[in-house]
């Protein structure tokens, strides 16, 4: 596709829409109109009309610039997009699209005809390797976004992802050639942020899940405040009232982003030193920002506070000034349009692609279409000569093709008779493959189990309540498991597929460190991430403590729990007999006058007279008890068991009569003035708080014939 001579570059952010124009004059770019149009509601706030608020200010940037008749880029956030860098085999360099394609096919999540795709090949004269970055969009998501700007009479014949656009408007101001020195370029947006590494003429980025969001989200919880008044604070910074509140707020997200950040330059593989970082996005401006991520880091730390090759003079050169830190996105997709980008990846669908190549080119495809017609003409004139003759030799040739059909059905026939004797087929190969994966649950199970249990004070596990009471809570070492589960989910298909486990974790703990969680349980996650007997390793940067998650549960007067207001999640109420319990109900009995109800069964069943297995519930009378047992599990009464009859009363021993009972009933009094049961020891009195949180992370299950995951089998 020819180069524009002008074009626009459009970025829709978080809180505007920005735009820049660029004009190329010979080798160079100039600047000749630039736009920023603020949303009237920023789009992270919540329950907010993400399509309405767009529509709107693209109209107004519509209304105020020319734009029709105009080439226009736009970009994709990164985080709706796929990316993936990886190595192929030495090859000659023919063969280089059918082996992008095929690692296409093997890396991309979704069918392959469902999205549209580009790629862009890396390589060095030192170096015979070749690298390939694989981008890709579902045409879904593509199609909703091009219907907005539809709508608006703007059509975008150029899709790209936005840190290739960043790392383009970077890569030309600052003149980065293959000889530069390798540099980190950190764009912080609202939801999200990404790390760009730009080394040799290559660049790699990854999406970071802390963005400006996250700290808006920070002061609004910690100021009981909404959304739009915590984001007036963070703008105004260290220049507010309550600034060194707000940065006492931020500290827990700052923590985050560094861990973040240094999670990724750890997994990027450079022999060369990544000393320098060029911070973009307007949440620089947090003071602090900078010294605290240079410091942590210990690299220099940069703000990009302006353009060194493009400018605007003029009234509007202040505004175009102090807009330059969220302008760099659209400068590199304008800059992409005109040629000047370094990575020429287009995401636009085809048939776009393809109608902007007959536009160009209409003049030589209605000569070439004459040219066809004239040799499209003695085609059609050979083809009555051919069928005159085949005409001739029909039934003869129809027997040639019959007698070729069957021999092919009977070698076809042989050749699978073979493969089935020597594979010992396909019922054979699926019952092998049930023994794969056998010990990843099992192994899972006791890495959360050792997890959860690091950090734990042993005397707190060893002691009664009176020496647990001893120590305040907020000071008391102990996690307790709630809930374990994972999903899991396939990604790939072929020899080259992957799977993956999403594992959550409900603890409860009383702890009042912040992140009491990340430096215990998350801590031992990331140390044993991976290990050469284990048949799975643990994604390192998947791990998280979610700190907005965790919410504080006091307990009350009559020894229930509560969750506080404030947490984000619903309330929900138990007993106080320790952490554990944050499920209360589950291990209370039923309070129906003078009895008790109690259960049992193979496959499990509720505290409290819930139903559990195949029972059903019942309700426990003024006196008396009622016990119930079945093969299946089942709640506390009768109608427990799978396949069972009705029973009759036996006087003779209160059992049920007959070969198969659905259950037995005995009346022996008041059973809690016979042999009563003592409560659950309090281990928090009342006002006292504990808190509940969820650590998640996802492992990748490996190859079972791997030699590192099958180690030390019998």
């Amino acid at each position: 596709m020819a180069n524009a001579k002008s074009a626009w570059g459009i970025e829709v952010g978080s809180f505007a829409v920005k735009a820049v124009r660029l004009e190329r004059q010979g080798s160079e770019a100039k600047v000749t109109d630039f736009a920023v149009i603020p949303h009237n509601r920023v789009l992270s706030t919540p329950d907010v009309d993400l399509d309405e608020v767009v529509r709107i200010s693209l109209g107004q940037f519509v209304h105020q610039k020319a734009v029709d008749k105009m080439r226009v880029a736009i970009s994709i956030p990164g985080n709706v997009a796929f990316s993936a860098f990886t190595r192929l085999p030495p090859h000659e360099p023919k063969q280089t699209p059918n082996l992008v394609r095929f690692e296409a096919e093997q890396q991309i999540p979704f069918p392959i005809n469902e999205v549209e795709w580009d790629y862009k090949t890396f390589s060095s004269d030192d170096s015979p390797e070749v690298e390939v970055g694989i981008f890709a969009l579902q045409r879904s998501v593509l199609d909703d976004r091009l219907s907005l700007y539809g709508e608006l009479g703007i059509e975008p014949d150029l899709v790209t992802i936005s840190p290739l656009a960043l790392y383009n408007a970077v890569a030309y101001d600052l003149d980065l050639q293959d000889s530069s020195k390798p540099l980190v370029i950190l764009d912080i947006a609202t939801r999200h942020s990404d790390l760009v590494v730009a080394e040799g003429g290559r660049c790699w980025f990854r999406r970071l899940p802390v963005g400006g969001h996250n700290f808006t989200m920070a002061i609004a919880e910690a100021f009981k405040i909404s959304y739009s008044k915590a984001e007036k604070l963070k703008q105004e910074g260290a220049t507010g009232k309550y600034a060194k509140q707000v940065m006492q707020a931020m500290r827990p997200v700052f923590t985050e982003l560094l861990e973040s950040v240094q999670r990724s330059l750890d997994y990027y593989r450079t022999t060369a030193e990544l000393d320098t970082i060029l911070g973009i996005g307007s949440t620089f401006r947090i003071p602090g920002l900078r010294k605290f991520l240079g410091t942590q880091l210990q690299k220099k730390v940069i703000r990009l506070d302006e353009f060194r090759k493009i400018r605007v003079e003029g009234p509007e050169a202040a505004e175009f000034a102090t807009s330059t830190v969220n302008l760099w996105t659209a400068y590199g997709l304008a800059l992409q349009e005109i040629g000047g980008a370094e990575i020429d990846v287009n995401l636009a669908p085809v048939e776009v692609l393809r109608q902007q190549v007959w536009d160009a080119k209409r003049g030589w495809f209605v000569a070439a279409a004459s040219v066809a017609f004239i040799a499209g003409a003695a085609m059609f004139g050979r083809y009555f000569v051919d069928a005159a003759g085949l005409r001739i030799d029909k039934e003869k040739a129809s027997q040639e093709v019959s007698a070729v059909e069957r021999t092919h059905r009977g070698f076809k026939t042989q050749l699978d008779t073979i493969v089935a004797s020597a594979t010992g087929g396909s019922f054979a190969s699926s019952l092998l493959s049930t023994d794969d994966f056998r010990r990843v649950w099992p192994e899972l199970t006791v890495d959360v189990t050792s997890a959860v249990a690091t950090g734990n004070d042993p005397a707190l596990l060893s002691g009664g309540p009176d020496s647990i009471r001893k120590i305040p809570p907020g000071m008391r070492k102990l996690t307790v498991l709630e809930d374990f589960g994972g999903m899991y989910r396939p990604e790939g298909a072929g020899a080259n597929a992957k799977r993956y486990i999403d594992v959550s974790l409900q603890l409860a703990y009383s702890n009042s460190q912040s992140d009491y969680l990340n430096t215990t349980v998350c801590d031992w996650l990331r140390d044993n991430a991976e290990r050469p007997e284990a048949p799975f390793r643990i994604i390192a940067d998947s791990i998280s403590y979610n700190p907005s998650d965790i919410t504080p549960v006091t307990v009350s007067e009559d020894g229930t729990t509560k969750a506080q207001s404030g947490g984000s999640k619903s309330s929900s109420s138990g007993n106080a007999k320790g952490p554990g319990r944050g499920r209360g109900e589950r291990s209370s009995t039923s309070t129906g006058g003078a009895g008790m109800i109690q259960g049992s069964g193979g496959s499990g069943s509720d505290f409290g007279g819930k139903k559990a297995g195949q029972g059903k519930e019942i309700d426990l009378g003024q006196a008396g008890s009622v016990v119930g047992s079945g093969s299946s599990g089942g709640s506390f009464g009768n109608n427990t068991g799978n396949n069972s009859s009705d029973y009759t009363d036996d006087p003779r021993d209160g059992r049920s009569s007959g070969g198969n009972r659905r259950g037995e009933e005995t009346t022996l009094g008041a059973l809690d003035e016979i042999a009563p049961i003592p409560p659950e020891p309090l281990v928090f009195e009342a006002g006292s708080t504990f808190y509940r949180g969820q650590v998640t992370f996802t492992i990748e299950i490996l190859d079972p014939s791997d030699d590192a995951s099958t180690e030390g089998e019998g």
